[in-house]
């Protein structure tokens, strides 16, 4: 089982010098691992188990570049200043504290493996100690902004049909509501959600305060790499997002549907993106991409004829280059204009830094320069929101339209702008925000969904956008955790996308059983949809069997031995030729493009070849 050997200590491999003196010898190790080993002492109070050597610390410690440091020395420290030097001795990166930490292949036996998990679990609740008295502090500082409020106390909270992670206070009379959704296991994330019903606008506030707060006391770096945890507004999501704007167009129809023909491209690129960008990740010359374009349009094309074969074949085919050409143009547009902006960002904070004599590894730069970029992008939106709280205030105080035409005509089509902003700009700033949904599909469907067991209602394109977001995701996380931590880690940590998708698929069939899941029914059974995903069932299936009998089996209680039990039962050698990185990869690219048809058929259907003629 274990089968990796303690690393050795060599000058090749050791730890780099810090400017207030040298790292530990190796002799000056072995002396306190035995002093330390020879003691009978008991943990004391405020005290924490951390296997960190302190004297190596103070000396300036600090891991290799793209090295994780070899297991150090056992020794008692405060539980504050212990934690932090141990994620210090990382690199402040949770990531490489994890890898080392939570995975048996750094240990030499199994009861030093459950020492390095014990300081895992520990790290875990520093981190929400840390995170959560930021938290208060930034209730707080959202306090400021309305006028004579008080903040009260932090309060537990139910939302819709099951207990939610996180909890709520009360600003005077405003409500505040720090969601944290998703699992609590030793290698998750601690993401949070702040959620200001009727002040959307202080969600950006307290996002960017977090954030700030959090650099300057962690010497700039950004807490998603520090603790992987990410802060972000409810977005798309939010009551201001969800309100319904269309009987303020009731005379003007014409308008609204183009509102919502360009809101429907928009919507589109930004499922499309993350598939795009695997593309990028593994193939930056673009042909995966071309064909991956050319074969969706093939499937739903020919999906359309088969099933819509009264339009025509050329009508069809117009209809299907247009709409297809559209959204794949904005895909490109938003696919050069964020990554462009990344890296001109990451040059720019770069610079900076050089000027002060600063030092920061890529993986600190990026999450830095994403988070500059994120919290940019939402003071747009904050803008948005303020202005539209303007238009529809005026609009509200003309109760005849018709004897002010014009000036309901004009702050209409303010407001229609205004729409079509708030998409994009909202759009933009979750393609910053770190492993956030880019789409109100995704968003609404898992996050309010599935994971908050809030009541939702999915139509056919948030289905569609939510299955297109979930494989962008299933391909680049699958490709990604593959390439650190071989097949285990990558069927463990991404089967949740597969089983996102399943829930849209094979919601409301009669052999539809997830007892996991706490949202409600989100769609009806669509069997069109069902037929033409037949041949990705199985792999669906196998992602929900990856979390039920491996991911959360109890009886399977540390991170390696769910990787090495899914491998060796469900993926080992003797595995389906169906289950290889390639195989995976094909199966999710064929969802991606034959999950078009079923929607643009039921629009045929309902609205004929006119539905085109606005786009």
């Amino acid at each position: 089982m274990f089968s990796r050997q303690r690393r050795k200590y060599s000058p090749k491999s050791s730890p780099s010098t810090g400017d207030k003196g040298t790292a530990l010898d190796p002799p000056t190790r072995r002396k306190l691992h035995r002093r330390r080993r020879s003691s009978n002492s008991s943990l004391g109070e405020g005290e924490v188990f951390t296997h960190f050597s302190r004297s190596s610390l103070a000396e300036g410690y600090s891991p290799p570049k793209n090295e994780i440091p070899a297991f150090p020395d056992v020794l008692y420290t405060s539980y504050q200043d212990g934690y932090k030097d141990v994620l210090r001795l990382y690199g402040y990166n949770w990531f490489k504290a994890k890898e080392h930490l939570a995975y048996e292949q750094y240990a030499t036996d199994s009861e030093e493996y459950e020492k390095r998990l014990d300081l895992m679990r520990g790290l875990l609740d520093y981190r929400t100690v840390v995170v959560d008295d930021l938290l208060l502090k930034t209730a707080e500082h959202v306090a400021s902004f309305i006028p004579g409020a008080t903040v009260g106390q932090k309060e537990a909270f139910s939302y819709a049909s099951k207990k939610e992670k996180g909890w709520q206070l009360h600003i005077g009379s405003q409500l505040l509501i720090v969601s944290a959704p998703g699992s609590t296991s030793t290698t998750s994330d601690y993401d949070i959600t702040f959620i200001i019903p009727g002040r959307e606008e202080l969600e950006t506030e307290a996002v960017r305060f977090f954030n700030i707060t959090f650099r300057s006391q962690w010497g700039n770096h950004t807490s998603g790499v520090v603790f992987d945890t990410n802060v972000y507004t409810s977005g798309f999501m939010s009551q201001f997002a969800q309100v319904k704007l269309a009987p303020l167009f009731k005379r003007h129809s014409d308008t609204y549907a183009r509102i919502k023909a360009e809101k429907h491209v928009l919507q589109m690129a930004l499922s499309f993106l993350p598939i795009r960008q695997f593309f990028f990740m593994t193939d930056p010359h673009g042909v995966g991409w071309i064909d991956f374009k050319r074969n969706t349009v093939q499937a739903l094309g020919n999906f359309l004829k088969t099933n819509g074969s009264r339009y025509g074949v050329e009508a069809i085919d117009r209809i299907v280059a247009r709409e297809m050409d559209a959204i794949f143009n904005k895909t490109q547009i938003l696919h050069g204009e964020t990554y462009g902006q990344i890296g001109k960002t990451m040059r720019s904070l770069s610079a900076a830094m050089d000027r002060r004599g600063e030092v920061m590894d890529a993986q600190h730069l990026e999450a830095a320069a994403k988070d500059a970029l994120y919290e940019g992008e939402l003071h747009k939106v904050k803008k948005i929101i303020e202005e539209r709280r303007v238009i529809l205030r005026a609009l509200a105080m003309i109760t005849h339209p018709r004897l002010h035409p014009k000036r309901y005509s004009d702050l209409l089509a303010q407001l229609s702008e205004n729409i079509k902003r708030f998409d994009l700009v909202q759009g933009k700033a979750l393609v910053f925000a770190n492993e956030a949904y880019y789409n109100e599909g995704a968003a609404t469907h898992v996050v309010k969904g599935m994971q908050s067991g809030g009541k939702i209602s999915l139509g056919r394109q948030q289905q569609m956008q939510s299955i297109l977001m979930n494989v962008g995701y299933k391909l680049q996380h699958f490709h990604q955790h593959h390439e650190e931590g071989g097949y285990g880690r990558a069927y463990i940590n991404t089967a949740k996308y597969g089983q996102r998708v399943r829930d849209i698929v094979m919601r409301g069939h009669s052999d539809f059983d997830l007892p996991l899941l706490k949202g409600t029914g989100a769609t009806a059974f669509d069997p069109k949809l069902y037929d033409e995903l037949s041949e990705d069932l199985d792999m669906l299936e196998a992602e929900e069997k990856l979390i039920r009998a491996y991911k959360k089996n109890p009886n399977l209680t540390t991170p390696s031995s769910k990787e090495e039990a899914a491998v060796r039962d469900f993926f080992g050698d003797s595995a389906p030729q169906k289950f290889r990185k390639e195989e995976i990869e094909r199966h999710y690219i064929h969802i991606a493009q034959h999950v078009l048809g079923p929607f643009y058929l039921d629009k045929l259907e309902s609205r004929g070849l006119g539905l085109w003629g606005v786009v």
